[in-house]
């Protein structure tokens, strides 16, 4: 939270002095310009403390939700990735082994087949190295603390 703090701290900083200013010229007396400054310390270390507990319940309910995803039994869900890497292998065969077997045994033109997208691209090899993460991370959930945390698995459900 610290980055955060600081980024805060630096606005409502900049806002309380504006407003220090403004008050200057208003308030005649020390101790009326002392209160003033007490409350708006009060009031701004309220503020801070409401965006810090917001921040925190985000981060919980991101955490609960990730856990959830893992925990599923969905077996779709935990098969889509893999079925976006076997779409991925299909649509590479189709593209660079299967036209063109087709095109040199039976004289089928295959010149106006593109090259598939650089989306395509990146978007298969970002779900691949997802995919070959997120399954190292399980086969290792027996020994790392850190992945069961995130994971919610016991240290004895090791996947094999």
């Amino acid at each position: 939270m610290g980055l955060l703090t600081d980024i805060f701290a630096t606005g409502t900083g900049n806002l309380i002095t504006s407003l220090a200013q403004v008050a200057d010229q208003f308030i005649t007396t020390d101790e009326e310009r002392n209160t003033f400054k007490m409350q708006m310390a009060s009031l701004v270390q309220q503020r801070e403390s409401e965006i810090e507990l917001t921040i925190r319940s985000e981060q919980r309910a991101k955490q609960a939700i990730l856990s959830a995803e893992l925990n599923q039994d969905d077996k779709f869900t935990k098969r889509a990735r893999p079925m976006l890497v076997y779409f991925g292998l299909l649509m590479i065969a189709t593209n660079y082994m299967f036209f063109p077997i087709l095109s040199r045994f039976f004289s089928v033109d295959t010149s106006p087949l593109p090259d598939l997208p650089m989306e395509f691209w990146a978007g298969w090899s970002g779900i691949v190295a997802t995919w070959c993460i997120g399954r190292s991370a399980e086969k290792i959930v027996g020994t790392n603390r850190v992945t069961r945390l995130v994971t919610g698995k016991k240290a004895t459900e090791v996947v094999g």
